[in-house]
């Protein structure tokens, strides 16, 4: 069994509810999709000092650094962006409107939303003035696209958020903290920012795993996406602007958590805070190939 509980020292508050997170785990579970069986929720804090909950343990490979990326073949690299994007498609098709995702949010007004709780959130972690975040959060604001269909959204879907199998086959989709019901393209737009072709467009925060030999380029992933659905992704440039800010907005906080106690796990902010400036000039990128 994996036991899984709130990491410490967060400044961006209720962004680990882990009694939601196990609801939607269960919902996705429920559904047939590729998950980690939920086996128990713990809310009372007198236990073990948190809330918890327990899911059964998936056996496979989680390619988040060179090491884990070494145990897939050729073969099995070139195989995993399509398997990541057939996945997401999976998820994304899953039926929304049962009893299951009751409890959830409608999905209505998803991007709108999004800028205004990342916009709440930038208040909270901000550490110095960063007129670039205020300006780029600014752009999104005033060039919305429309939501053409509300889905499960991950929210966190990444290649280091998967276990695969030794032949680049999704076993499993880890890390639902940030789940909901929105936006689909929103997951695709935040799994191909850190799906880089050039070692100038890695997302700060994380190894560029798919920049090693047989990895396939980031449209292969977003072809395979759109095969996979038939959906009109003309909106993709500005969720992935959205998603560089928001990344900015995270190291941030991250940032902030760690001058506010060096102990909460949070990275030397020698390396943080240049990353931060980074995803703000790919945010920038991307909103130039927006047009926005």
């Amino acid at each position: 069994m994996i036991l899984r509980r709130p990491r410490g020292g967060s400044s961006l508050r209720g962004s680990h509810d882990l009694g939601r997170e196990f609801a939607i785990l269960s919902a996705a579970h429920g559904a047939g999709q590729k998950v980690p069986e939920p086996l128990a929720h713990c809310a009372d804090e007198a236990l073990i000092g948190v809330p918890f909950y327990l899911m059964a343990a998936v056996d496979g490979i989680v390619a988040d650094s060179p090491a884990g990326a070494a145990r897939l073949d050729p073969a099995a690299r070139a195989r995993s962006a399509a398997a990541l994007a057939e996945t997401l498609a999976e998820l994304h098709a899953v039926g929304v409107g049962t009893a299951a995702f009751a409890g959830f949010s409608s999905g209505e007004r998803y991007p709108t939303r999004q800028v205004e709780r990342w916009e709440r959130q930038w208040r909270r972690a901000r550490t110095r003035d960063l007129p670039s975040i205020d300006r780029l959060g600014a752009r999104l604001a005033a060039s919305i696209p429309p939501q053409r269909e509300v889905a499960l959204v991950h929210g966190d879907f990444t290649l280091f958020n998967v276990i695969l199998d030794p032949a680049g086959e999704v076993r499993a989709v880890l890390d639902w903290e940030m789940a909901t019901i929105g936006d689909p393209i929103a997951d695709l737009a935040w799994c191909s920012m850190w799906w880089p072709d050039r070692e100038e467009e890695s997302a700060p925060g994380a190894e560029p795993i798919p920049l090693l030999p047989g990895f396939p380029a980031r449209a292969e992933l977003i072809a395979a996406y759109a095969a996979a659905t038939s959906r009109d992704l003309a909106a993709l440039a500005w969720w992935r602007t959205l998603s560089y800010w928001k990344l900015a907005i995270i190291l941030e906080g991250i940032l902030k958590s760690w001058a506010e106690d060096p102990t909460s796990g949070g990275k030397d902010p020698g390396r943080l805070a240049p990353g931060v400036l980074k995803a703000v000039r790919l945010g920038e990128a991307a909103a130039a190939e927006a047009g926005i």
